[in-house]
């Protein structure tokens, strides 16, 4: 080894994981006032522990520019690092409480709003059989807010959208189903119950969709721009699946979702897939997981559930009313 390089691993060797933190911290939230309030710090302290850090391994970590405090070349590779240390902290401290007080485990699962609808729970009712003293964390939101706490070791895995690019080197991707998209209405819905809707007349209905920034909301889009429509004036745009559902089943709102999250409904009469055109789509499900992640048992038990669940839906994933 070079003296060099000798000299930065002894530097390397003097951080704690305090200053670990600091760097995740610095990182994710942009800004010194930021992750000093994160921190529980006053600025001036993290400053000076920012300071610290690059007096040690002799580098520039942190610029400041006018979109906030960004990690410099170096700044990243140790950043990148701090969260590999901290997960392997984190799954360090599920296998001491997993052997030291005889519990079956935890498993935190990030999870899309559609992959938790019906993915996730059918996953748990099997995964409770077989480990009933095992806990199931599941946290619902968009990718970019689980990633942090998969990278981090907070999450054990990630029920999105693939592929993620975000963390694309620290992360692996496996693709469990394609999201075919459905455009639902009631049962007693005004509209045919046998013949293709007039394209033109679906615009003069109410339409509950996903928000704009949304991968589903630009499919949707995309199918307007197919069948040379403007999109619906009388909107409601929300991402919560209990609010669509609500407004599908009592109101003459059409609701463009994921078939399988409105499967239950659709099995008990209650509503019905409108026969449309739908634009090839390339959204697809899957698993995210860290790419130097050590599973625990229990994380392990529900990964193989996942898989096993999904291909029930990719099997299922037939729409019973023929789509032109």
């Amino acid at each position: 080894m070079a003296e060099n390089d000798r000299d930065l691993l002894r530097a390397l060797q003097l951080l704690r994981f305090r200053h670990l933190r600091a760097l995740i911290t610095l990182q994710e939230s942009g800004s010194i006032a930021a992750a000093s309030e994160v921190m529980a710090m006053s600025q001036p302290a993290l400053t000076k522990m920012l300071r610290e850090i690059e007096a040690m391994v002799g580098e520039k970590l942190f610029m400041r520019s006018n979109r906030g405090t960004l990690a410099t070349p170096m700044g990243l590779v140790l950043c990148r690092n701090a969260y590999r240390l901290q997960a392997a902290l984190q799954e360090t401290v599920q296998e001491i409480h997993t052997v030291g007080d005889g519990r079956q485990g935890r498993v935190v699962v990030g999870a899309i709003l559609t992959a938790a609808t019906a993915l996730i729970p059918a996953t748990i009712g099997r995964f409770k059989e077989v480990l009933p003293e095992a806990t199931v964390n599941v946290l619902e939101g968009f990718n970019d807010r689980h990633l942090p706490g998969l990278l981090a070791g907070d999450i054990d895995m990630v029920v999105g959208r693939v592929p993620q690019s975000a963390y694309h080197d620290l992360l692996t991707q496996e693709p469990l189903f394609d999201e075919t998209l459905r455009f639902f209405v009631r049962a007693d819905h005004p509209l045919p119950l046998t013949t293709t809707p007039d394209s033109s007349a679906l615009v003069q209905y109410p339409w509950v969709l996903p928000p704009r920034e949304t991968a589903l909301r630009r499919q949707i889009e995309e199918m307007f721009f197919h069948l040379g429509l403007s999109m619906p004036v009388d909107l409601v745009e929300t991402l919560s699946l209990l609010t669509v559902r609500h407004l599908v089943l009592n109101t003459d709102r059409i609701g463009a979702l994921p078939g399988h999250v409105l499967e239950l409904e659709h099995d008990a009469g209650l509503v019905r897939v409108l026969p449309l055109a739908r634009p090839s789509t390339d959204s697809r499900v899957g698993i995210i997981l860290r790419r130097s992640s050590r599973l625990s048992p229990a994380a392990q038990v529900f990964l193989d559930m996942l898989r096993q669940e999904a291909e029930r839906i990719r099997e299922s994933d037939t729409p019973s009313t023929p789509l032109i």
